[in-house]
């Protein structure tokens, strides 16, 4: 009898995937499932930032009005003094060590030099005004200065200040300026404000997509 033929060979089968192709496959499709959820979650996580947001600008408003710095001169000496979060500093000197009182410009209450500054970065600034103090005698070292106000007093208010300053300093006479606002209602409000909302969207607004969803189908 004719010998068995041989049996088929297997069929052949397709390499597997590099890595690569399966996890942008992977990606792919997750990101054509993705859609964006019901409106009324959009809507609660829009009013809960804008909440957020509020309370914060509140609370930055109140750290201006935390900023107080005064002067105190008599014909022979002056008592600078500056308060902030941080804690209380203050410098006596001899009133005839004071040079002069000089505009600044400042950013985040620290004075900024302006040297080489480009016009677009100048308009970032803040305007305010400093006291320059002479070392003592036997001291080394360039000037000292004591900035007035830490917030911004507009180009014509450190002007207007400095100019005040320098002619009674000149003057001779006893010199009182204080810095710094009192206690501010607005900031308040708008911590209240702020405070209130982020209480009240996230006990009626809906967070939950599948749940919005789900009822919107059984509505149909």
């Amino acid at each position: 009898p004719p010998p068995n033929p041989p049996p088929p060979p297997p069929p052949p089968y397709p390499p597997p995937p590099p890595p690569s192709a399966t996890w942008y496959s992977e990606a792919r499709a997750r990101i054509s499932s993705w859609r964006l959820p019901p409106l009324v979650v959009l809507v609660s996580w829009i009013l809960l930032i804008s909440s957020f947001a509020v309370a914060a600008q509140g609370f930055r408003h109140r750290h201006d009005y935390t900023l107080h710095t005064s002067l105190s001169c008599s014909k022979d000496s002056c008592v600078w003094s500056s308060s902030a979060d941080e804690g209380v500093r203050e410098v006596e000197f001899d009133r005839d060590r004071l040079e002069r009182v000089t505009a600044v410009r400042i950013r985040d209450g620290e004075i900024v030099r302006t040297q080489g500054m480009k016009r677009r970065q100048l308009r970032k600034l803040g305007y305010s005004y400093a006291l320059v103090v002479n070392r003592k005698e036997g001291e080394e070292g360039a000037a000292e200065e004591l900035l007035m106000s830490k917030v911004n007093v507009g180009k014509r208010g450190a002007r207007e200040r400095t100019a005040g300053l320098n002619q009674r300093m000149r003057r001779r006479q006893s010199v009182e300026a204080e810095e710094g606002k009192s206690f501010s209602v607005k900031s308040l409000l708008l911590m209240c404000a702020g405070t209130m909302g982020v209480c009240l969207i996230g006990m009626v607004g809906e967070w939950d997509a599948e749940e919005v969803e789900r009822r919107e189908a059984k509505r149909e």
